[in-house]
């Protein structure tokens, strides 16, 4: 039994790395459920010590099909550019559309090109202007650039706050430009602050109902409220 399910996963994994992953995906999920129900029935170490591996290997799986699927998004979005330029339509979105997908890359430095491009088209809409700030401010603390980002979180969060079109979403990217300020002054050494704000973003996601915001604004506070205790020592 245990040489076959080793074998199946060996067979999967090689599907895997040699790019078949529709058909590595299938093996997976049938050996998760065939381990699954067999752990209820034996309870070993050695059968779980092969679930975790096979688990081990599925989550791979998704790591990989998560980073196809946004390849895939980023192939869409310069289309989309090409398309804008094409014919001189200049919207902030064809930008913001390659610039999302870079930054879920990781490509933090290749987006901050486009999201100053969009920065620039959305003149006279504070709200959406701050919010691709907050963004770039982002992309230029992640690549290392902590002054530069501190510089332009400031002002984001001020054009967000402004919001001269009335923009529907502001609290979405409120929350998100005050963690953003959370993650710059934690990069700071700033924790205290850091926790500030990150209490503050919590506060405007849960005023506002937003349960992806509330999230990841609980995630941050009890990060930061782990790290104060930790300098407390």
């Amino acid at each position: 039994m245990y040489k076959d399910l080793q074998s199946r996963m060996d067979k999967a994994v090689d599907m895997r790395e040699t790019g078949e992953l529709d058909k590595s995906r299938k093996l997976f999920e049938s050996l998760v459920k065939e381990v699954s129900v067999l752990l209820r029935r034996n309870s070993t170490d050695k059968l779980k010590n092969l679930y975790i591996q096979v688990m081990d290997e599925y989550v791979i799986q998704h790591r990989l099909e998560a980073k196809k699927s946004y390849n895939k998004a980023l192939d869409f979005g310069k289309k989309l550019l090409e398309f804008d330029k094409k014919y001189n339509i200049h919207n902030p979105s064809s930008y913001r559309s390659v610039s999302n997908v870079l930054i879920n890359l990781g490509s933090f430095e290749e987006s901050v090109g486009y999201l100053k491009k969009v920065v620039d088209l959305y003149k006279g809409n504070s709200g959406r202007q701050g919010d691709a700030l907050s963004h770039l401010a982002y992309c230029y603390l992640r690549s290392g650039n902590v002054v530069k980002a501190d510089e332009l979180i400031n002002d984001a969060l001020k054009k967000i706050k402004k919001n001269t079109k009335n923009e529907k979403y502001v609290s979405v990217w409120l929350s998100r430009a005050l963690m953003f300020r959370s993650y710059i002054l934690f990069a700071q050494g700033d924790i205290k602050e850091a926790l500030k704000h990150s209490k503050r973003a919590l506060k405007v996601a849960e005023e506002n109902k937003l349960p992806i915001r509330i999230k990841q604004g609980k995630d941050l506070v009890n990060f930061l409220q782990s790290e104060v205790h930790i300098g407390s020592f």
